[in-house]
């Protein structure tokens, strides 16, 4: 009866529109009402199998359900990605790495918001080169381009899953954001000069 409009007085009177709450006026935005029938049940609009990589969905989507629960629940939770610098700027060899973090930058600003005033919210770390073994291969092309230790990285995570901010990050690679913002193609073909896997080829 809530969602029913009552442009007219009978109507009015006869309780269309009551205990309507527009989520805009809701503390966080979110009002939290149910806008279909009380004996429906939550409408899931995507069901994976187990089948193939189906099943490794499944079960990344069903622990989710169970821990964003269990923090509603609580009124209170934090939830971090571990995501990469790549998704601020450019970043050469590493397309495919940093397409996937993008991705999961981009569902966790939406969920944030999607849960604002649950006091659970998702936050996302940007994390440079850390100096290990792993980035052997590319150091000639990232030469000079800023690196944290094995510990200021984990730092950087500890200080995401205590910040109730969306993003958290050094401060170069803000600098690095801002840059591309500002000057995104200059920013592109400093990085290509020596990135590019046909540089070497060039005559």
């Amino acid at each position: 009866m809530h969602i029913r409009n009552a442009p007219t007085k009978l109507m009015k009177e006869l309780g269309y529109g009551s205990g309507y709450t527009y989520d805009h006026d809701a503390e966080g935005g979110f009002s939290g009402q149910n806008y279909f029938p009380d004996e429906m049940k939550r409408r899931q609009f995507y069901a994976p199998e187990g089948r193939g990589r189906e099943g490794a969905i499944k079960e990344r989507l069903e622990h989710w359900a169970k821990v964003r629960a269990e923090m509603i629940e609580a009124g209170k939770g934090r939830i971090v990605n571990v995501s990469t610098w790549g998704t601020r700027a450019p970043s050469p060899l590493f397309a495919a790495y940093t397409a996937s973090k993008a991705a999961l930058d981009a569902f966790g600003r939406s969920v944030n918001t999607d849960l604002n005033g649950s006091g659970v919210s998702v936050g996302s770390v940007h994390i440079p080169l850390v100096r290990t073994p792993m980035i052997m291969p590319t150091q000639r092309e990232y030469r000079g381009v800023p690196s944290l230790s094995a510990d200021e990285a984990a730092g950087l995570v500890f200080r995401a899953a205590a910040d109730s901010s969306s993003r958290v990050e050094p401060a170069f690679v803000t600098a690095v954001a801002v840059a591309d913002t500002v000057a995104g193609p200059l920013l592109e073909r400093a990085m290509a000069r020596e990135g590019s896997a046909f540089s070497n080829k060039k005559s």
